[in-house]
């Protein structure tokens, strides 16, 4: 009994050494927000959120020491517009390099507050980048309810055409020679400030990225086929061709610069619309006037384009897996048994020291069962303890890598799948989960029945 209890104690202090370690308190941490959470939207949209008085204190201590980058970080998180407006001012006079946060202070929801002025300090110092006039764009689709404009018909278009601010501003920023969203700087600096505070947690910044912004899917398309079927069509059927085409190879490569610049598949998935939407009308164009080259390339790009969203879709078999369900369902499962079996062995611990103390005379069929079951729950702690730990820490291994590592960052779609255990599906590309256990249960019943056949077979020759 000594060598059991010596062996129980011992187990327990090694599951109780993994709370000192940093990966395994953050996998159990991010297990219980994730998995826990059957529906992402309801914890990412909490986990990226500070308390006020969090905020505030960064923002003072900020503006004592004249941090430009933790004040513009407070500028982006602040809930309050006037705060937003004064910090980010602030930052960007310490450090004009940082002008960038004005288009990044305001989310989509409330751009309405956003200061006319920053657009125009935008555009004029970052003018070959279409998220300025973009962003422009939007908050005048916002502000003047244009989404209420929609469909490619004739007569909603021409109510359309005559918003002229928003048609130039949306112009500017198709006609840009690039496609900047800024999201890149704004991950360097986030994962700067929140190390530097200790806030440096996975669903924090998972929940923070997810909410990058990207250009409206509805606002691209309809001005899109503004451009299109209506600009581009008018200009066909007055045999303006060469017109036809500027306007078709606008929105064409508009299309690629998202497609190819964004960094979250959201802004991609718009870009693609773009091209679907230009290539339809511009490949027989470029045929009908000659330009078998143009339209030889165009032709391959779009077998290219189309094979990339085939992966997305689920219809590569090669792509398709099982890997991100299995990994987040190893890394849940042994969460879950940490809390239980963590729970029972200190119930049992609990309850038969605590025995020793309090009505000691009365030592009933309960008192022996957690007797016998503190000896060998601990080892059931470490164990689950021990597959948390080695499910959870290549993902540990990842977040601490992509908090530190330089270069350029141009897809943030693997950091969502890297960091998180089972978060988020990435495309369609995820066969569904089967359960291993069919198989195996066959084969188990059958070698249980045949074992309780052999011993009573072994047990009636006895007899005999």
């Amino acid at each position: 009994m000594r060598k059991t209890r010596f062996m129980s104690v011992l187990f327990l202090v090694l599951a109780l050494a993994f709370f000192f370690v940093r990966e395994f308190r953050q996998g159990l941490s991010t297990s219980i927000i994730v998995g826990f959470n059957p529906q992402e939207e309801s914890w990412v949209e909490e986990a990226g959120h500070f308390s006020v008085s969090t905020l505030a204190g960064m923002a003072e201590q900020a503006e004592r020491e004249e941090d430009a980058r933790t004040l513009a970080f407070a500028a982006m998180y602040s809930p309050e517009a006037e705060e937003k407006i004064r910090l980010a001012e602030r930052a960007v006079q310490l450090d004009p390099e940082l002008l960038w946060i004005l288009a990044e202070a305001f989310s989509k929801r409330d751009l309405d507050e956003l200061p006319p002025e920053w657009l125009a300090r935008l555009q004029e110092w970052d003018p070959d980048n279409a998220t300025p006039y973009l962003l422009e764009g939007e908050k005048l689709w916002q502000e003047r309810e244009l989404a209420r404009f929609s469909g490619a018909d004739s007569e909603t278009l021409g109510k359309l055409a005559a918003e002229t601010d928003w048609r130039v501003a949306m112009g500017r920023g198709f006609a840009a020679e690039r496609m900047d969203d800024y999201h890149a700087l704004r991950f360097q600096l986030e994962r700067e400030v929140l190390l530097r505070q200790g806030l440096d947690e996975p669903a924090v910044i998972y929940s923070m990225v997810a909410h990058y912004p990207v250009p409206s899917f509805d606002m691209m398309k309809q001005f899109a086929n503004l451009l299109v079927h209506k600009l581009g069509r008018e200009a066909e059927e007055n045999r303006r061709e060469e017109d036809a085409l500027f306007y078709y190879w606008m929105v064409y490569h508009m299309g690629e610069r998202l497609h190819m610049q964004s960094r979250l598949e959201r802004g991609r998935v718009v870009g693609g619309s773009l091209l679907w939407i230009a290539g339809e009308p511009l490949l027989p164009l470029l045929r009908r006037m000659g330009r078998e080259d143009e339209a030889l390339t165009l032709e391959l790009a779009e077998v290219q384009f189309d094979q990339r969203q085939a992966v997305l879709r689920g219809e590569a078999p090669l792509a398709r897996t099982t890997n991100y369900y299995w990994h987040g369902l190893w890394t849940h499962l042994f969460a879950a048994l940490v809390l239980l079996s963590g729970g029972f062995t200190l119930l049992c611990v609990g309850y038969v020291n605590a025995k020793q103390w309090v009505r000691t005379d009365k030592k009933g069929w309960f008192y022996d069962a957690l007797t016998i079951s503190e000896n060998y729950a601990p080892i059931l702690w470490f164990l689950s303890c021990l597959g948390l730990y080695i499910s959870y820490y290549p993902f540990a291994q990842n977040f601490d890598f992509y908090l530190t590592a330089e270069g350029p960052i141009n897809d943030f779609e693997i950091f969502f799948a890297n960091v998180l255990p089972g978060a988020r599906l990435v495309g369609e590309i995820n066969l569904p989960l089967e359960n291993p256990f069919t198989p195996y249960m066959w084969y188990a019943l059958a070698g249980v029945a045949l074992l309780f056949g052999g011993a009573h077979l072994l047990r009636r020759g006895k007899q005999g």
